[in-house]
């Protein structure tokens, strides 16, 4: 849409939209076709027919410059952030010597707005001699850096005055819309699974809050899919270990062994956050002498609830090392601790590592 024409008896013609001088024709229905894509499971289809299309069109026009910008929409769409960039920042950089208000500066105007090269304030200002598709697409393009960021509030916010927009005209500019509605729906299902798994995860159950999320991000766009992987950090922390995972609990040092039995505890909560069969594996390192083990056993909230009382060594060689502790009941955010009883095997230089493993 153009801006008014001027009043009076020599009124001049009102031209049509800027779009259609940058793209028209067999050009333009290309643009769209390559549009479509972008919302799909292979958005690069997008990119490589905008490099067919390029092949046609001189390399130093308004419109190749075009194509360069749409190109980083389908590599944000794929999570190549930096190959985006590159290719934003590559355009911002031309030298235009025409007046701000010329036509040319357009692409490179959005380049750097999507940069954050350009404050809303000011980009505002940009907007105000160029027509109402050129802001919405500005919108969209700001939305789905937004949404890459993480910024899922002001991606929605850009998106849905893009997605939502009455224009159709050019074409072209508006062909991204069912990307932007499918993104748009995405985001609520991604709040909504947060929430989902928030409540489960609240309830002790983090493993299945932990697959209920991972069922999510198989199907989520890849620019998605770190902000997923965020969440499921923090559910996996809750979740401790899972069936088959080890991981280092303690160690022991010269220092604190003894030639004397002693009981030696160490605070395993972060590892074991849920019921199960937990394997501790004293593991020697180094020193003059081996360790000699009486038993172990796991305590929850400070009450013990389960014990393997046998006789161990880890040395130069291993002897029996391996204790099995069964945990049937947990309270969501117990303490959990595993107390052992050990002495250095002749002498106190013994040092080593104490893994532990949630039995499958």
């Amino acid at each position: 849409a153009a801006g008014p024409a001027a009043t009076g008896p020599t009124a001049p013609v009102v031209q049509p939209p800027v779009g259609e001088a940058f793209f028209t024709g067999p050009a333009a229905d290309q643009l769209r076709a390559c549009a479509m894509h972008l919302g799909t499971a292979r958005p690069m289809k997008m990119a490589e027919q905008l490099d067919r299309l390029a092949a046609d069109i001189p390399k130093n026009s308004a419109r190749a410059v075009w194509l360069r910008v749409l190109k980083a929409l389908p590599c944000w769409v794929d999570g190549r952030d930096r190959q985006a960039r590159d290719l934003l920042t590559a355009v911002a950089d031309i030298k235009n010597t025409q007046p701000p208000e010329h036509v040319s500066h357009m692409p490179q105007v959005l380049a750097a707005y999507a940069l954050g090269r350009i404050e809303e304030a000011a980009m505002q200002e940009r907007l105000k001699p160029w027509p109402v598709w050129y802001r919405e697409l500005a919108s969209f393009v700001r939305g789905l850096e937004e949404f890459t960021a993480g910024d899922f509030v002001g991606g929605t916010t850009h998106l849905s005055a893009y997605a939502q927009s009455r224009f159709t005209e050019p074409p072209w500019a508006y062909a991204f819309q069912p990307a932007a509605q499918r993104w748009l729906e995405v985001a609520r299902q991604f709040e909504e699974e947060k929430r989902k798994a928030a409540g489960i995860g609240r309830s002790g159950r983090p493993t299945e809050a932990r697959q209920s999320l991972e069922a999510f991000l198989n199907s989520a766009p890849a620019f998605f899919k770190a902000h997923v992987e965020k969440e499921l950090d923090g559910l996996r922390a809750l979740e401790g270990l899972t069936p088959g995972q080890e991981a280092k609990a303690a160690q022991w040092t010269s220092a604190e062994i003894g030639t004397a039995f002693k009981d030696v505890s160490v605070d395993v909560s972060a590892l074991v956050r849920q019921p199960g069969t937990y394997q501790a594996r004293f593991q020697y390192k180094s020193g003059g002498f081996a360790l000699d083990i009486a038993w172990a056993a796991l305590l929850v909230n400070g009450k013990e609830v389960s014990r393997d009382a046998h006789v161990g060594a880890a040395g130069n060689a291993h002897k029996a090392n391996l204790y099995l502790l069964p945990v049937t009941n947990l309270p969501a955010g117990a303490q959990v601790t595993l107390r052992y009883n050990a002495r250095g095997s002749g002498g106190a230089a013994s040092n080593g590592e104490i893994f532990l493993t949630r039995q499958p």
